[in-house]
């Protein structure tokens, strides 16, 4: 990944979520994230809504991993400077966009893609075809093989999900633990800020069980992706076993038996 200078090849690894990032910013002429300081897990809600936002278009929605798509675009935006940090020692850190190097960043990003160089010749069918060929070969791997996958699990979006006081108590002492474990760590997949957009996602959904009521999709971008990735990413550690024992538990509670 190069930073504002230019030259290298962005986006063109191939996977599934640089596709999706290409798409979106192929799409998004303006981002829909306020421009005032907030929290990190504030501004992971406004990531995550806004790439959900443009690849419901696509029927994509429950197959890119959100939490990689937006880690790609936060660590783009940090290279290029569009947010502002302050902080205090004892109220932490705050976070604010600056919108007005948008426009910049995302004309320099786009020319140096070599996806979005054959989207935009090919049009509108480009990114369909994509992401058929990526559900394609998701339905023939991860399913036949058990693994327990977003891709496999992707919520009905309206359905409201209610938690008891008992089941909120559980879950909410079971993501603390996972909240702390992810807390511990210097850096996630070799990436601090991919720590900290999961921070945010874990943080939101234990928010989303303390409230004890909730659509299901919300619950999806926010705790069951973020514990699907440290389940696979972290599989044989113990940061891994302790997302991989609360997701389970949690589909099954939802309804969603993977």
């Amino acid at each position: 990944m190069r930073g504002p200078d230019g030259g290298g090849a962005l986006m063109a690894d191939n996977s599934i979520e640089d596709y999706a990032l290409a798409y979106v910013l192929g799409n998004a002429e303006r981002l829909n994230i306020p421009d005032s300081y907030m929290r990190s897990e504030e501004l992971w809600s406004h990531f995550a809504e806004e790439i959900e936002n443009h690849l419901a278009s696509l029927d994509a929605r429950g197959l890119v991993n959100t939490t990689i798509t937006a880690q790609k675009l936060y660590e783009l935006m940090l290279d290029y400077e569009l947010f502002g940090v302050i902080g205090d020692a004892v109220a932490g850190d705050y976070i604010a966009y600056r919108p007005g190097k948008y426009a910049k960043f995302r004309d320099q990003i786009l020319s140096n893609s070599p996806i979005y160089s054959v989207a935009s010749r090919v049009g509108n069918r480009f990114y369909k075809d994509v992401f058929d060929k990526f559900s394609e070969i998701n339905s023939g791997t991860s399913v036949e093989r058990g693994e327990t996958h977003v891709d496999a699990v992707a919520p009905a979006s309206d359905r409201v999900v209610t938690f008891s006081d008992n089941e909120i108590s559980d879950f909410d002492i079971k993501t603390s633990e996972i909240i702390s474990a992810v807390s511990a760590q210097n850096q996630i997949d070799g990436s601090p800020g991919l720590r900290e957009i999961l921070l945010g996602q874990l943080k939101a959904g234990r928010e989303l069980i303390r409230a004890g009521s909730f659509k299901l999709y919300v619950l999806e971008v926010t705790l069951v992706q973020s514990l699907t990735f440290l389940a696979q990413r972290y599989e044989k550690e113990a940061i891994g076993a302790l997302a991989a024992a609360l997701l389970t538990t949690l589909l099954k509670h939802i309804g969603i038996d993977g």
